[in-house]
C-alpha cells in the first residue's frame, strides 16, 4: 500500500489532534489474523450533540440508606464481588454511599445476587463481609439463583387500616403522593369526602366507610409505585374487599371503577351498620381456630351460637366468622374455655354473611356501569372457589363484585392454587399486613416452608425502608427490578447525570454501562438476538439464559437447537435488563 499516495499515516507518537473540518474526527481500525475487522469513528465531545435529558421524577425524594447490589453468574462469584467491594470501601476517603449504589445499579447483573443496605461505610463493609462468608442478616438479601416464578400480589382486606397509614410515604414519595391525590379527586366526586383530609389530620380516625376506601386507594397507589420500579405481579389474588384492588392490579378494571365500587360498597355497609347499632341485630366478627366442618358442627350443637356464619376461610384451621354480636361472643368464650384460639375483631357489622342481604339490591344498582377488562396477568380468585382465571379472561363484572361482597371469602383455596401453580413468593399489598398468618399456615400445610411471604408496608415500620427492603428481596429473587430507580435519589432524577466510581481492583478503568456487552453485527448477530428474544418470551419475559435449567424443558429445546453458534463476548446471563420502563396495557403515563 502506498501510504503517501493514499495520504494515510500510521500514528506512532503522541501529537495534537487536528481539526480538519472544524471538529476532531479520527478512524480507528483493528485487523485480526482470523479475518475479523473492527472499525470505529470517534469525534471530540460537543454538548450540542447530546440534548439535555428530560427530567424524570424519582420514586422517592430521599433514601434512608444506600442499597448496594452485587452479583455474579455463580454464588462464588457473587461472594468475590462482595469481597472486592468491601476492600474498595475500606480504602475510600469519603463515606457517601449513594453514588456508589447508583454506579453498581448500572452494572451487568448476574444470576446470583445480593443487596446490602447500609447508612455508613462501616456498616456496608461489615454486611458485605457477611455476604462473602455466605451469611445473611438484617439489611442483607441474597439468593443463589432466580426463582422460577414471579411474585403474586396479594391484596388484603379491611382490618389493615391504621391511623398513620400512607402519611409518611406521601411525604417521601412524589409519585405515591401524586397518585393518592388523583384518587382522592375520584373519592370526592363519588362520596363527597376527602381521604387526604383524614390522612393529614392526626385528630381524625377511620370508620367502616373511610377505612375501606382509603385502603383500596393505598393499594392502587402502591401498585403503581412498585410498577415505577419495575416490580409487577406475575399474578394477583384478593382477600375480601382486597379483590377490588386485585382487579386493578390484574388489569381487570380501571382505577376509577375500583374507587367507585369501594365507595358504594363501604357507604352502604356503613349505613346498614348505623341502622342496627345498639340493637340485638348488631353484628360482630371474630377469628377462630375452627375448620369449616368444625364450625358447622359447633353451630349445630350450640343453639346460643345460632346465626354465626363463616365469612373468610383464611387458612387451615383459621376461619373468620360473622353474625349477631351475642352469638359471636358466645363462640369466642366457648373456644377460649377449650384453650383454642379465638379473637373478636374490632369491627362493626358482619361482612360476607346474610346480614348484608338488605343492601345487595342498592349495591347492584350503584356498580351496574363498571367496565370489565381482559386480565393482563392471571387471577387466583377468592370469590369463585378454586378458580384460576388466566390472562385474557374477562372476570370483573358487577356480578363478580356482588358475589365478592355477599359470599364467604375462599382465601385459603386461592392461596393453595397459587402455591400449586409454582409460585413461592407472595407479596401482600397493604398498609399493614393481615393476611400473612393465613398464607403461612397454608404454606406449611402444603409443604412449602421456604415460601417467601412479604409485604409492602407495616404499622410502626418506616414505610420507605420497608419498600426498599421489598425491592431488594425481589431483585435477588430474579424479578426485573429497575435497580437504578431504587438506588437513585432525587439528585439524579433532576440532573440526569451518571455517577460513577472507580473499579475496586483497577482504578485506571471506568465502570462499563449496564448491559453493553459486545454484539456481533450482521445477519448472524441479528439472528442470535432474535432467538434470545424468543427464548425470553417463551420463559415469560423474565430474561432466562439458554443455560438456565428452566430453558432446557419442553419447547425450549427447539429454540436452543435453532440458536446460531456463539462467538465473542456476551453480557452476563440470567437476568432481565434493569433499565427499561414498564407500563401495563391499561395504564397511561399519568398513572405514574
Amino acid at each position: 500500500m502506498d501510504f503517501d499516495a493514499e495520504r494515510i499515516e500510521v500514528v506512532q507518537d503522541p501529537r495534537e489532534w487536528p481539526r480538519y473540518s472544524g471538529r476532531r474526527i479520527a478512524g480507528i481500525s483493528g485487523f485480526g489474523f482470523g479475518g475479523t475487522n473492527a472499525h470505529v469513528v470517534v469525534a471530540d465531545f460537543d454538548p450540542a450533540d447530546y440534548p439535555a435529558p428530560t427530567p424524570t421524577e424519582a420514586p422517592f425524594s430521599e433514601l434512608p440508606r444506600a442499597a448496594l447490589a452485587v452479583s455474579g453468574l455463580l454464588p462464588s462469584r457473587r461472594k468475590e464481588a462482595a469481597a472486592a467491594l468491601a476492600d474498595f470501601l475500606e480504602s475510600r476517603p469519603d463515606s457517601d454511599l449513594l453514588p456508589l449504589a447508583r454506579s453498581l445499579a448500572r452494572r451487568n447483573h448476574g444470576r446470583s445476587a445480593a443487596v446490602v443496605q447500609a447508612t455508613t461505610t462501616e456498616e456496608a463493609v461489615r454486611r458485605l463481609r457477611q455476604v462473602t462468608d455466605g451469611k445473611i442478616g438484617p439489611g442483607i438479601a441474597a439468593a443463589d439463583a432466580p426463582t422460577p416464578m414471579g411474585p403474586v400480589f396479594v391484596y388484603s382486606g379491611f382490618g389493615s387500616q391504621h391511623r398513620k397509614m400512607a402519611k409518611e410515604l406521601m411525604s417521601r414519595s412524589p409519585l405515591f403522593d401524586a397518585r393518592m391525590r388523583q384518587l382522592d379527586d375520584i373519592v370526592k366526586f363519588q362520596a363527597g369526602w376527602s381521604m387526604i383530609d383524614i390522612i393529614e389530620d392526626d385528630e381524625k380516625t377511620y370508620d367502616t366507610e373511610t377505612g375501606q376506601v382509603t385502603i383500596t386507594a393505598i393499594q392502587i397507589a402502591q401498585t403503581d409505585l412498585l410498577a415505577s420500579m419495575g416490580i409487577r405481579p406475575a399474578a394477583t389474588m384478593g382477600m375480601s374487599m382486597g379483590e377490588i384492588a386485585a382487579g386493578y392490579g390484574s388489569g381487570g378494571i380501571s382505577a376509577e371503577d375500583a374507587i367507585l365500587i369501594a365507595c358504594a360498597r363501604a357507604r352502604l355497609m356503613g349505613e346498614g351498620e348505623s341502622m342496627i347499632a345498639g340493637t340485638d341485630q348488631e353484628g360482630a366478627m371474630a377469628v377462630v381456630e375452627l375448620s369449616r366442618e368444625a364450625l358447622a358442627e359447633f353451630v349445630d350443637n350450640h343453639p346460643e351460637a345460632a346465626g354465626v356464619e363463616p365469612a373468610v376461610y383464611a387458612g387451615p384451621g383459621m376461619t373468620t366468622v360473622g353474625g349477631p354480636g351475642k352469638a359471636v361472643d358466645y363462640l369466642v368464650a366457648a373456644l377460649e374455655a377449650e384453650e383454642k384460639f379465638a379473637r373478636k375483631l374490632q369491627v362493626r357489622g358482619a361482612g360476607h354473611t346474610s346480614a348484608l342481604d338488605p343492601i345487595m339490591g342498592d349495591l347492584a344498582a350503584e356498580i351496574a356501569g363498571i367496565e370489565a377488562r381482559p386480565l393482563t396477568v392471571p387471577l387466583f380468585s377468592s370469590v369463585d372457589r378454586g378458580e384460576v382465571y388466566p390472562a385474557g379472561s374477562v372476570v370483573h363484572t358487577d356480578e363478580y363484585f356482588l358475589r365478592m361482597t355477599r359470599q364467604p371469602v375462599y382465601f385459603q383455596d386461592a392461596t393453595e392454587a397459587a402455591f400449586n401453580a409454582g409460585h413461592t413468593t407472595l407479596v401482600e399489598i397493604t398498609p399493614n399486613p393481615v393476611a400473612l398468618m393465613g398464607m403461612m399456615n397454608t404454606a406449611f400445610s402444603l409443604g412449602k416452608p421456604d415460601a417467601q411471604l412479604l409485604y409492602t408496608t407495616k404499622r410502626k415500620v418506616d414505610e420507605l425502608e420497608s419498600l426498599i427492603d421489598l425491592a431488594a428481596k425481589l431483585y435477588v429473587g430474579g424479578a426485573p427490578v429497575v435497580v437504578t430507580r431504587v438506588a437513585s435519589g432525587l439528585a439524579r432524577a433532576a440532573t440526569g447525570r451518571r455517577h460513577r466510581v472507580q473499579h475496586p481492583r483497577r482504578p485506571d478503568l471506568q465502570p462499563a454501562p449496564a448491559h453493553r456487552g459486545r454484539r456481533r453485527r450482521g445477519r448472524a448477530g441479528r439472528a442470535r438476538r432474535g432467538h434470545r428474544g424468543a427464548r425470553r418470551a417463551a420463559c415469560g419475559g423474565r430474561g432466562h439464559h439458554h443455560r438456565h435449567p428452566l430453558c432446557r424443558r419442553g419447547g425450549h429445546q427447539a429454540l436452543r437447537r435453532l440458536r446460531p453458534p456463539r462467538r465473542g463476548l456476551r453480557p452476563h446471563p440470567g437476568r432481565a435488563p434493569v433499565s427499561y420502563t414498564h407500563l401495563r396495557a391499561h395504564e397511561t403515563p399519568e398513572h405514574l
